[in-house]
């Protein structure tokens, strides 16, 4: 676990461990990340997210300034 100061730095997006999964479990898991973080650019909470009537920063991600779009996220491994 990464101390609360790293956890809560606003530059901080924490991404899932893929160590040792067969390559179309990883497959998998980078889609659903590609997933949840268009989710996030839009401004919306991911579906799966853990504790998710918590969440608070999310809005911080909508616009912003990002160049990419839904549009623009490649999915293609």
């Amino acid at each position: 676990m990464p101390s609360r100061v790293l956890a809560r730095h606003r530059k901080v997006i924490a991404t899932p461990y893929i160590g040792g999964l067969t390559p179309q479990a990883t497959e998998h898991q980078a889609l659903e990340t590609v997933s949840q973080v268009e989710a996030m650019l839009r401004g919306a909470i991911p579906e799966v997210a853990v504790n998710a009537a918590r969440a608070s920063r999310v809005g911080r991600f909508a616009g912003g300034g990002n160049t990419a779009t839904p549009s623009s996220v490649s999915t293609s491994l």
